[in-house]
């Protein structure tokens, strides 16, 4: 069955992600052949089904030197060694950018994502590629001016910077995929040579010491105020705070340890999103008092910390942009930004109070510095006499009453400024339904 020149086969590695997090590689064959729908040679590329083990290799390797072997004499019957699903592959060969998208879409559930990961493809293929004139582009055609093309729909709808360049990572994944498999006749992937939108929403704009003291002063609940001070003093990433348990606050030791996550359907898991997501975050002293405050007794050690008040649920963290918070801005008189801005609150209060960039990165969760050093560069250069005083801020957190409608009845906490205009509310959307209760 074999035709034109040969080369050697090779074996290849492929990482994958169980459902518990824990990261594996699956055994690939690859090998150039010129099967017999072909019209010229093609790099094919064979999941074997089995993990990369040392006793899988030496098993794979002793049958690539065979198919070596049939591959140069002319004799190579690639489905007696692979099975009916490579010949199914070789009469299959997608010929467009559309049937790429179809085969990329099959290969999700076997590809290590988790399953919220998975539905939030298929909603970005369905929106925004499915029904597109790039699905009938013919791969062996296919150049970074098609691309380009497809990339300026996407901003024709008018999307933000952002979305663009996460639906473009998409298509970028099925072109990539598509030219590793040989069905791009290039040098190199032309989803390789379009680069990202640049994304002025990336830029921080946390909130301000005293803008989080009136956010917290306009709580309506002592749990609602842990809630947000939780976020502003840790910078932990909303669906990490709503998967805090009680048995991973240790008050002796000053820490909060994040093993977990909340997803948006309510599952608690302990992938997160990174390896580097899993850390220890140091416990301040009234993010410390405020917890302790909320715990009840007796408690479950596995219980959530933070519930939802109208019916005992753990928080769900899909629910963003929610009238509470909403609600209490509005309140607070303070400009409107989502919850997760309370994250980019934090990092710049560390590095505005001189904290270390390495130890800032280790507690929010980053790979490296490099994140702070160019999204927080502003505040790295801060003059010294206007660096934040930590132990003075906390002492002023640590100063409020608790919240009782009196307390909220009597106005601005002494010493915080009222601002002179109630500053106009910029809406932005959310997806329907999406409410956190707090």
């Amino acid at each position: 069955m074999s035709t034109g020149r040969w080369q050697i086969a090779q074996l290849e590695s492929k990482p994958y992600r169980l459902a518990d997090g824990a990261l594996k590689s699956r055994l690939i064959f690859v090998f150039r052949w010129r099967g017999p729908t072909d019209e010229k040679i093609r790099r094919y590329k064979v999941s074997l089904g089995i993990d990369d083990s040392r006793a899988n290799r030496r098993t794979w390797e002793e049958r690539r030197r065979t198919i070596d072997g049939e591959i140069k004499a002319g004799t190579f019957d690639p489905h007696k060694w692979f099975g009916r699903g490579f010949a199914i592959t070789v009469q299959g060969v997608p010929r467009t950018v559309g049937d790429m998208v179809r085969r990329w879409q099959d290969s999700l559930a076997g590809a290590g994502h988790a399953r919220q990961t998975r539905e939030q493809y298929e909603i970005t293929v369905k929106a925004h590629i499915n029904g597109d004139p790039i699905e009938g582009v013919l791969l062996s055609q296919l150049q970074k001016d098609h691309l380009l093309q497809y990339r300026s729909r996407l901003i024709e709808k008018k999307l933000k910077a952002s979305t663009v360049n996460k639906v473009f990572a998409r298509m970028r994944s099925i072109v990539n995929d598509a030219f590793a498999a040989g069905y791009i006749p290039r040098p190199q992937s032309p989803a390789a040579l379009v680069g990202n939108l640049r994304n002025d929403s990336r830029i921080a704009d946390p909130f301000t010491p005293d803008e989080i003291l009136r956010i917290l002063w306009a709580c309506t609940s002592q749990h609602q105020r842990a809630f947000y001070l939780t976020l502003a003093l840790t910078g932990m990433r909303p669906g990490e705070c709503c998967g805090v348990v009680w048995q991973y606050l240790a008050f002796d030791a000053r820490s909060i340890f994040v093993r977990q996550q909340r997803l948006g359907d309510g599952t608690l898991t302990e992938r997160l999103k990174n390896e580097y997501a899993r850390r220890d975050i140091e416990m301040f002293p009234p993010l410390a008092f405020a917890l302790r405050e909320l715990r009840p007794e007796p408690h479950d050690p596995k219980g959530a910390v933070f519930l939802n008040p109208t019916d005992g649920e753990p928080m769900n963290p899909s629910w963003v942009n929610d009238d509470p918070w909403r609600d209490t801005l509005e309140a607070a008189e303070v400009p409107y930004r989502t919850l997760y801005h309370l994250r980019h609150t934090y990092c710049t209060f560390m590095v505005a109070a001189g904290k270390a960039t390495q130890w800032i990165a280790a507690q929010m969760g980053h790979a490296n510095v490099r994140k702070v050093d160019t999204v927080y560069s502003r505040w790295t250069k801060m003059p010294n006499q206007e660096r934040l005083n930590l132990d003075e801020f906390f002492a002023k957190i640590a100063a409020m009453p608790p919240v009782t409608a009196a307390n909220l009845a009597s106005g601005w906490p002494p010493g915080l400024a009222r601002p002179t205009k109630m500053p106009e509310f910029v809406e932005e959307s959310a997806p329907a339904g999406n409410r956190t209760r707090t």
